[in-house]
């Protein structure tokens, strides 16, 4: 990959990190020509972005045009987990919580390692009013592998639920502390663990 690729990868992270999504669309179109290899994966995280800003025609048009796609440049694995996780996305932003948890399992049988995905079949379990089962959830990703699971969102969503479940939230917030010195770098950001 050349290095100007490589550098409009970083700004259109960067743009989507700044929550300009629209620029970071912009710049993933620009991708699409310079990319056609990845094409499908280019199209869903527009369609992901077009979500992100509330566009639903947009993002299940980009997302179609990613299935549509019958090239060599993935295996049918990897085209499976990204429609699954595609259709996820869509129910979540419907609330279809059932059907998009349903979507993130499917997903999940194919890549049993996502940590993103059981975080994702957290929140739905959630929404579906099972704080307790969401807890155990959470709880059992960051047990199963601390190194890939101490991610900000993961953890900001277990801390969330623990202020809805009980008043020993704080103590259980501050449980993570040594985990996170063992297995995460300084850069980490504490604020996920909704410490006041």
């Amino acid at each position: 990959m050349e290095r100007l690729t490589r550098v409009k990868f970083c700004l259109a992270n960067t743009l989507v990190a700044m929550q300009d999504y629209l620029l970071a669309v912009e710049v993933y179109e620009g991708l699409l020509e310079e990319l056609p290899g990845l094409r499908s994966q280019l199209l869903s995280v527009m369609g992901r972005l077009h979500l992100t800003l509330g566009d639903l025609p947009s993002a299940q048009t980009l997302f179609s045009l990613a299935e549509d796609r019958d090239e060599k440049e993935e295996g049918e694995e990897e085209r499976m987990v990204r429609t699954h996780i595609n259709q996820g996305l869509v129910n979540v932003f419907l609330c279809h919580w059932q059907l998009a948890k349903d979507s993130f399992e499917s997903a999940l049988q194919l890549e049993p390692t996502n940590t993103t995905l059981k975080n994702n079949i957290a929140v739905c379990t959630f929404y579906q009013g099972y704080l307790k089962e969401c807890i155990r959830e959470l709880e059992g990703v960051v047990r199963w592998s601390p190194p890939s699971s101490l991610q900000p969102a993961l953890l900001t969503n277990l801390t969330a639920t623990y202020d809805l479940e009980s008043s020993s939230a704080h103590s259980k917030k501050l449980s993570f502390l040594p985990l996170l010195g063992q297995h995460v770098g300084e850069g980490f950001p504490l604020s996920s663990l909704g410490l006041r």
